[in-house]
């Protein structure tokens, strides 16, 4: 592993408390951004609503049906506004993050369990790449976690974990409890790694 013997003069890497729940969310929407540019959700949104209004085209001339899955609806959409509002409520725990003069500029997050560790959502905010905030994070979260620490990264990503020792491994090969939380095969195009 590359290690990177100190951040930057200015920057501060810290657990994150309750009050940087609102900026960590602010930053988990700037990854989501770049992973998954505003047309492409837009392309998915139309394309969601089109079957949608086909379906309900085609459930309107069996009334009962369609009653029945506006209500299954109803149900699904009311259990996904609580566990979105649940996960909300905690996005601050686990994570770490860097600040420079009070603002946020990279965060981690650092799940442990007993026999391994999983690192999620690595950003730096575009202004401060290059700096090597992110090399640090991962150097500093990967020295205290439960070894082997996983992760889930994009293609693109993986010259950057590898530079840090981490190894691809086939998806095949993880416990299924690790492949549901990196989120394969659900999340498409994730690269599973490993750091022993």
């Amino acid at each position: 592993m590359t290690a990177t013997p100190s951040l930057p003069p200015g920057f501060r890497l810290r657990p994150a408390k309750a009050a940087d729940k609102t900026l960590i969310r602010k930053l988990l929407l700037r990854l989501q951004q770049e992973i998954m540019p505003i047309d492409s959700r837009l392309q998915l949104v139309v394309v969601g609503i089109v079957l949608g209004l086909v379906a309900i085209g085609i459930l309107a001339s069996t009334p009962w049906l369609f009653h029945w899955l506006l209500s299954l609806l109803f149900v699904v959409l009311l259990i996904w506004l609580v566990i979105f509002l649940v996960l909300l409520k905690g996005t601050w725990v686990n994570f770490w993050v860097v600040e420079q003069d009070g603002s946020l500029v990279a965060c981690a997050k650092l799940c442990q369990y007993e026999t391994y560790s999983i690192l999620y959502d690595l950003f730096v905010v575009p202004e401060q790449r290059g700096r090597g905030l992110g090399s640090y994070l991962v150097n500093y979260l990967s020295q205290q976690a439960t070894k082997p620490l996983y992760l889930g990264c994009l293609p693109s990503t993986i010259e950057f974990y590898t530079r840090l020792g981490f190894t691809p491994v086939s998806p095949k090969k993880l416990p299924s409890i690790i492949r549901h939380e990196l989120g394969i095969p659900s999340r498409f195009g994730i690269v599973p790694l490993v750091l022993m």
